[in-house]
């Protein structure tokens, strides 16, 4: 429910982190991750879209903003 600076330190990385933990663990080709807040940060709108754009630990994502 952060939806200040401290969203992208709180949530940005550890969504991505669980999210590609449950993608490797998964055996669907398709995985959703649903990021509820009440206001998307500028700083965690780029962490995701950086993650779409180049990858995040080696993968890209596909995430829809």
């Amino acid at each position: 429910m952060l939806n200040g600076r401290d969203q992208w330190h709180n949530e940005g990385q550890p969504v991505m982190r669980h999210f590609r933990d449950f993608e490797n663990a998964s055996v669907l080709n398709d995985n959703y991750c649903l990021f509820i807040a009440p206001k998307l940060h500028r700083d965690t709108i780029n962490t995701f879209w950086f993650s779409v754009k180049y990858e995040y630990e080696g993968t890209k994502y596909n995430i829809k903003l």
